[in-house]
């Protein structure tokens, strides 16, 4: 039984109608009022408490006192995502549907500050009802029957009734037709079935099943070799399965399914010829999968997916009042309050297994994904991403990038469709792939060699849906370039730049200097508005052989030719005041008024920013690997792309390259390797300078 609260005049006012009008609740008229009211108040207790959940350390009140500003507290409440009609207002039908409050608090230094709570109702109530209140308090332990029971009705809801999750990439998905099973798969018997788990060949068996999305972490995990593989087709104890397997193998039975994949043990560790071909296979298997369970919140199998919870804060009861028909109406009943979830140990993409890259293309390839983090569930599938207290996440990278494809996907497809919506669908479909290399490369690999291969299930995917050929991390028209319009869907695609040093190791030697594939750490791209005309002329993409992504490639197979305007670099753009990065004071006159009206300005470690030759603000380059070249050999810049802002033309976008030393002599003319990219504002920068045939490799 939770005791009463006590709540001060403002609190005890809350409703949500209040919370939900466009200027929201105001709260204390003067927020410094805040902290004296948290000392008589169980409410502004809370607000005050949520202030600190997400600092590095609690903030004393005397500190506050010097940074909060003497003005209004405002309450917003947080809604389940509202239906619009044609005029963008919202239907008197419509329930404020909450599961959430930002309290906002003036602050001198940064204008404001929000403090996050969660706003719940008990299943059945009057605010329950009338949708006033959707918030669910969170289970206690996840891996509780109720806890349990809970994620069955999400799958079944999803099952049964969304329609965008029966659908893939390219069309819906034929539920009559059960998938081809993977390889091997853990057979874990029929409903309450007390035997041990064994792995299952399946030849050419057709059933559901499920996946399992994990981390490895340092500690040794139980795996499928060559010595103990025939003994696993006979049982696996449950007893020697780390944590997290039990744990998924719990809840895989729970929804009724008898087949489980996991990697460690469906794949044959010490045989590489048969990691191969079973990874290639991945995105097959996790797009097939009817679930995929991930253990988002674990570091290593030993912690598994039902992750001890913290014991919650006693929630805050303030009273139910409902705006009827009439005027308000005021009962016994009550809604609680109580701090929303910590985003260190709640967020996806700050969870452990947030920063494996495998996982985006098993995240992005799943039809539905039930994630286990370290404070609750988190539900995703094609039609939402909905956590356990109701609360629901924004479009993550995965879902945009899934629409654009559909969307790209349905007008390819389509009678009659005009060249202005095909376009407009390609340039979505390749902004959101731009976007998800770069969240890709932020994710980490145990071993750099796997940077092409755990993209390519999704890749293929990809190319497979929108018809556009996939080479070396680019997207292509099939048979190269046909019009300006291919030429800049390439073009685009070369114009990446690190987000801070890379490295280029020597078991990615093999791929082109060229794709962000060659490297590893984190990389983004130009804005694609940047590239609004294209200067190569007569782009080729050549490949020698069909390219295998686990290594075995020869070197160079794959290059860029085209006709560039090509200037070396002169030690006559010295570098001022010994080479400052960008970011300094008076570095923005270094960027484009294109770039400057998208986003501000480049963040990059490795920027930096040159003079022109009368002394004036040349532009930006940003070296992949984080150094001005040291040698004597030359280096030069090719131009690719040019902007152009309110219809003038602005910068030019460049590749920063040197030659390339060929195996069997000094140097090889015409042959470049990437150095970096960069942009240059001066106007008059390749004025007289030829174009030149160059292989780019």
């Amino acid at each position: 039984m939770i005791p009463p609260s006590t709540l001060c005049r403002a609190c005890a006012g809350i409703t949500p109608q209040a919370l939900i009008r466009p200027d929201g609740y105001k709260h204390l008229d003067n927020a410094l009022d805040l902290l004296v009211s948290a000392h008589r108040c169980d409410l502004c207790a809370l607000i005050r408490r949520a202030m600190d959940q997400d600092a590095t350390e609690p903030r004393l009140d005397a500190d506050l006192r010097r940074n909060i500003a003497p003005e209004p507290v405002v309450l917003h409440g947080l809604q389940e995502p509202l239906s619009l009609d044609d005029s963008e207002e919202l239907t008197k039908s419509q329930a404020p549907s909450l599961f959430g409050i930002n309290a906002v608090i003036p602050d001198v230094e940064s204008g404001f500050d929000v403090a996050y709570l969660s706003l719940t109702a008990v299943p059945g109530s009057k605010a329950r009802l009338n949708r006033d209140v959707i918030g669910r308090q969170l289970f206690r332990n996840s891996g509780s029957n109720e806890a349990l029971h809970f994620v069955k009705e999400w799958y079944n809801n999803c099952i049964f009734n969304h329609e965008a999750c029966k659908g893939t990439f390219s069309g819906q998905r034929d539920i009559n037709n059960l998938p081809q099973l993977p390889t091997r798969v853990l057979d874990l018997g029929i409903n309450d079935d007390p035997k041990d788990p064994f792995l299952f060949i399946t030849g050419s068996s057709r059933a559901n099943y499920a996946a399992l999305s994990h981390c490895w972490g340092a500690h040794r995990l139980l795996t499928t070799v060559a010595d103990n593989l025939e003994a696993h087709c006979r049982a696996i104890k449950m007893s020697t399965l780390p944590k997290t397997f039990q744990d998924a193998i719990r809840i895989v039975k729970m929804l009724g399914l008898r087949y489980l994949w996991i990697d460690s043990l469906c794949i044959i560790q010490d045989d590489t010829e048969d990691w191969k071909r079973e990874s290639i296979q991945m995105g097959r298997i996790y797009k097939d999968a009817k679930i995929t369970v991930a253990a988002s919140g674990a570091k290593d199998g030993s912690e598994g997916c039902f992750i001890p919870r913290q014991p919650p804060i006693s929630p805050v009861s303030i009273p139910y009042r409902h705006q009827a028909d009439g005027p308000l109406q005021t009962g016994e009943e009550v809604m609680f309050v109580t701090l929303f979830p910590d985003q260190a140990i709640s967020s996806l993409t700050l969870a452990p297994l947030g920063s494996r890259a495998w996982i985006t293309q098993e995240w992005m390839l799943s039809p539905r994904t039930i994630h286990y983090t370290a404070s609750r569930m988190v539900w995703a599938c094609r039609t939402h991403v909905k956590c356990e207290d109701e609360y629901t996440e924004p479009p993550m990278d995965e879902q945009r990038l899934f629409d654009s494809v559909r969307q790209y996907w349905s007008i390819k497809n389509r009678d009659g469709e005009g060249l202005g919506r095909m376009s407009e669908a390609r340039e979505d479909f390749l902004a959101d792939w731009c976007e998800m290399v770069s969240t890709y490369t932020q994710r980490h690999l145990t071993f750099d060699s796997d940077k092409p291969v755990a993209i390519l299930g999704l890749a293929g995917e990809l190319s497979q849906s929108t018809g556009e050929a996939y080479t070396s991390g680019i997207f292509h028209a099939e048979a190269g370039p046909q019009n300006n319009e291919d030429a800049r869907t390439l073009i685009v695609q070369l114009l990446w730049l690190a987000k801070s040093t890379l490295s280029r190791p020597s078991t990615l030697k093999f791929l082109p200097s060229w794709s962000w594939t060659s490297t590893i750490g984190a990389v983004w791209f130009l804005p694609l508005s940047q590239t609004t005309h294209v200067l190569a002329r007569n782009i080729q993409l050549h490949k020698t052989q069909t390219e295998d992504m686990m290594g075995s490639q020869q070197e160079l197979s794959t290059w860029l030719q085209f006709l560039v305007k090509l200037k070396p670099w002169s030690r006559a753009n010295s570098w001022p005041h010994g080479s400052p990065q960008a970011g300094q004071p008076g570095t923005m006159d270094y960027y484009s008024d294109s770039i400057r009206t998208v986003g501000g300005g480049i963040i990059s470690k490795n920027l930096f920013i040159f003079h022109g030759p009368t002394n004036k603000p040349g532009g930006w380059v940003a070296f992949d690997e984080g150094i001005w070249p040291s040698h004597d050999r030359p280096f030069y810049m090719a131009a690719l792309s040019r902007s152009e802002i309110h219809g003038v033309e602005d910068a030019f976008n460049v590749l920063m390259v040197e030659e390339a030393m060929h195996p069997a002599e000094e140097r090889s003319v015409g042959r470049f390797v990437r150095l970096g990219v960069g942009e240059i504002i001066d106007k008059n920068w390749f004025d007289d300078i030829p174009y030149e045939d160059i292989v780019l490799i």
